[in-house]
């Protein structure tokens, strides 16, 4: 576990654990949710080939996702940022399936 993350209890074992426990279920659930959400891009024809994280999350600041996808058009790229790492992947979930992540021409690839 980080030191000083959001999770520990300090001097009591047990609620930290069961603070991470529920830290680590979000996280996962998200990323389930994530996954999913990938997938029915695919099917729309933007296939996600990289996913790039930024930040220092367990010292409490921000974490910037990126996303990179070729379509029929081309390479494109989707920036999302978050400052609770437990709901990154289904914030980000949602961002794909309610149309509000924004894609646009990634400059570095051709």
């Amino acid at each position: 576990m980080a030191k000083n993350a959001e999770y520990e209890v300090p001097g009591n074992v047990i609620a930290t654990q069961a603070a991470y426990a529920k830290f680590v279920d979000r996280a996962g659930q998200g990323w389930i949710e994530f996954v999913g959400a990938v997938q029915n891009l695919a099917a729309r024809g933007v296939l996600v080939d990289r996913v790039t994280m930024k930040g220092e999350w367990h010292n409490g600041g921000d974490m910037l996702v990126v996303l990179a996808a070729r379509t029929e058009a081309g390479y494109m790229v989707a920036f999302h940022n978050v400052e609770d790492p437990s709901t990154m992947w289904v914030a980000l979930a949602n961002r794909i399936k309610n149309g509000s992540l924004k894609w646009r021409d990634d400059e570095y690839r051709a």
